[in-house]
């Protein structure tokens, strides 16, 4: 996550593991997953990038994930946020021909903890991200990829439920 600062385990990230995954599940058959996500970028930067990055790979499916860095507009960024998502599913539904899912994020930090890098700490990502998650601003966020998806008849990976049921049931995510 962000909070590791300049680690990477290149086995163990999302874009591999579903890589792996998919040729377990299907061994006859020759699979490329590329990963167009830039760290810190919104919706709207994807969407900027959308032309230049996505269109030439002619996609079979398309897994959409934005919200984390969007969130940081707060409830008042939400509105653009909507917008900016639906116009992404749209042009990936009837530009690129792609198959879509939606992703909803995973939760931010919802309280100070030690495993938050110290660069991070200084940068006061702390103060900054966890009143977003503990005030419900990610949730709104989330709660809009479930309605744009719906709309789009997209089928939706619900990682921030998970990451709900997860708290209810006392654990700390």
């Amino acid at each position: 996550g962000c909070f590791a600062n300049g680690e990477m385990d290149f086995e163990a990230v999302y874009h591999h593991q579903l890589w792996k995954r998919l040729g377990r599940r299907y061994p006859r058959c020759t699979f490329s997953v590329l990963n167009l996500g830039v760290g810190g970028q919104t919706a709207q930067g994807g969407l900027a990038r959308f032309d230049a990055q996505l269109l030439p790979h002619r996609p079979d499916l398309t897994l959409l994930s934005f919200a984390l860095n969007d969130c940081g507009a707060g409830l008042p960024g939400l509105d653009a946020y909507r917008r900016t998502m639906d116009l992404l599913m749209a042009r990936i539904e009837e530009e690129a021909l792609s198959d879509l899912i939606v992703l909803t994020p995973n939760f931010i930090a919802a309280h100070d903890n030690p495993r938050v890098h110290p660069e991070h700490r200084k940068l006061g990502y702390v103060e900054k991200l966890v009143p977003l998650q503990k005030d419900g601003v990610l949730a709104r966020y989330a709660e809009a990829l479930r309605e744009l998806a719906a709309k789009h008849g997209a089928p939706v990976a619900d990682v921030y439920d998970m990451w709900e049921s997860w708290q209810r049931c006392g654990l700390d995510p």
